[in-house]
C-alpha cells in the first residue's frame, strides 16, 4: 500500500457540486491513489431517508473530513437555514472527526460568473469561510492540480500524526501499568471467583497464563451468544490461571477460568501466537452469564451460570512457561456442558 496506515481510511469529501466537479474528481483520485476510501454525494444510493440524514450519517461513519469551498454557498436545508456543506462540517466537528479545510484563492483561481453567489447566499458563504478560518489552518488552492497536491500532502501528514499519536498514547498507557495494577486485578479476580454475580461487569488489568487449549466452532452457539459474541468469529480459551496472588485457598474450579476474545482482540491473540503455556497481560472484563440449552452427557439439556473473562485489550506477551499445568479431569463436567455431544 502506498499510504502509511495499515488500513484504508474512510474520508468524507464535502463541497458544493456543480461548480466544483473537476476539483472533487481530483480529490477523489488523490484519495484512491493513496488507497483510502472517499465518501460523498457521488456514492449515495436510493434511500427512504432524507438527503440530509444520509449525508450526516455518512459523515459520522468517516474517519477524516475534507471540506472544499469555492464561490458558492450551496443548497440550503430549510429547517436550519444552513447549506448542506456547512451542516456536514458542523456534524464532523460535533463528532470530533478531524477536519481538513481547503478554500479557493479568489485572487488566483479563475471562476465562471455563474458559479459566484451574490446577495444573501454570498453573505452566508462569507460567514462560513470566517468560521473555517477561525477554527483551522486553512489551505488555499489556486487550481485543480494545486488542490490535488495540497490534499495528498495534508492527508498523509494528518494520518501519520493521528497514527503516531495513538501509538504514543497506547505506549504511555502500557508503561503506566505497574505490578501493583496486576496484583490489584488478581485480588479482584479472587473476589469474582467467589462472588461472580456481585463483581460481574468489573474491568481489571490481569496477568494470566493460558493452561488449556482453544475451544472451536464445534462448541454450541449458545455458549458464545450468551456472552455477546458471534459463533465462528470468536476465540475461546480454556483454563486461564490468574497470576499475582496466592489462590491456594480456592478450589481447582475457581482458580482457573476461561476467556473470550473477539474482533481486534482475537487478532491480537493470534498475531502474538498465544497458546498453551503463554503468559500475557491485558485488560479484561468479568462476565457471569446464564447459558441456555447447553448439553451435558450427565444432565441432558439444561442451563448453567458460567463465569468467564472477556479480553478488552491485549497489552504485553511475557513469554511461555515450560511444563505448564495440563487441563485437569476435574474440568470434564464443564466440557460436557459446552460440547455438542
Amino acid at each position: 500500500m502506498s499510504n502509511n496506515s495499515s488500513n484504508p481510511w474512510r474520508i468524507f469529501v464535502s463541497s458544493t457540486k456543480e461548480d466544483l466537479v473537476p476539483y472533487r474528481e481530483a480529490v477523489e483520485a488523490a484519495l484512491t491513489g493513496m488507497e483510502h476510501i472517499p465518501l460523498g454525494m457521488e456514492y449515495f444510493v436510493s434511500s427512504p431517508d432524507s438527503p440530509i440524514d444520509v449525508c450526516l450519517s455518512t459523515v459520522r461513519r468517516s474517519q477524516l473530513y475534507i471540506v472544499i469551498v469555492g464561490m458558492r454557498y450551496g443548497s440550503i436545508e430549510e429547517g436550519s437555514g444552513k447549506s448542506f456543506t456547512e451542516l456536514e462540517y458542523d456534524e464532523a466537528v460535533k463528532n470530533k472527526i478531524p477536519v481538513l479545510a481547503f478554500v479557493i484563492d479568489e485572487e488566483q483561481c479563475a471562476v465562471l460568473p455563474k458559479f459566484v453567489d451574490v446577495g444573501e447566499k454570498a453573505e452566508k458563504l462569507k460567514q462560513f469561510k470566517t468560521k473555517l478560518n477561525s477554527s483551522y489552518l486553512v489551505s488555499r488552492f489556486t487550481s485543480v492540480d494545486n488542490l490535488k497536491q495540497l490534499v495528498e500532502k495534508s492527508v498523509r501528514q494528518t494520518i501519520d500524526k493521528i497514527t503516531a499519536d495513538k501509538a504514543e498514547k497506547k505506549a504511555a498507557q502500557s508503561k503506566e501499568i505497574t505490578l501493583a495494577d496486576y496484583v490489584e486485578g488478581a485480588k479482584l479476580f479472587r473476589r469474582f471467583a467467589l462472588l461472580p454475580k456481585r463483581y460481574n461487569g468489573r474491568e481489571v488489568v490481569l496477568r494470566i497464563r493460558m493452561d488449556g487449549q482453544f475451544g472451536t466452532w464445534k462448541m454450541r452457539d449458545e455458549f458464545f451468544t450468551a456472552f455477546g459474541f458471534d459463533p465462528g468469529d470468536t476465540l475461546f480459551g480454556n483454563d486461564a490461571s490468574v497470576i499475582g496472588i496466592n489462590m491456594e485457598d480456592l478450589d481447582e474450579r475457581a482458580r482457573t477460568i476461561d476467556f473470550f476474545a473477539g474482533g481486534e482482540n482475537a487478532d491480537w491473540i493470534l498475531n502474538n501466537e498465544i497458546t498453551t503455556g503463554t503468559i500475557f497481560e491485558g485488560k479484561f472484563r468479568f462476565a457471569y452469564e446464564q447459558v441456555e440449552e447447553i448439553v451435558s452427557r450427565s444432565y441432558g439439556n439444561t442451563a448453567a451460570n458460567i463465569a468467564a473473562l472477556i479480553l478488552i485489550e491485549g497489552k504485553t506477551v511475557i513469554g511461555k512457561e515450560a511444563g505448564t499445568r495440563k487441563a485437569k479431569s476435574i474440568r470434564s463436567d464443564l466440557f460436557d456442558l459446552l460440547s455438542d455431544n
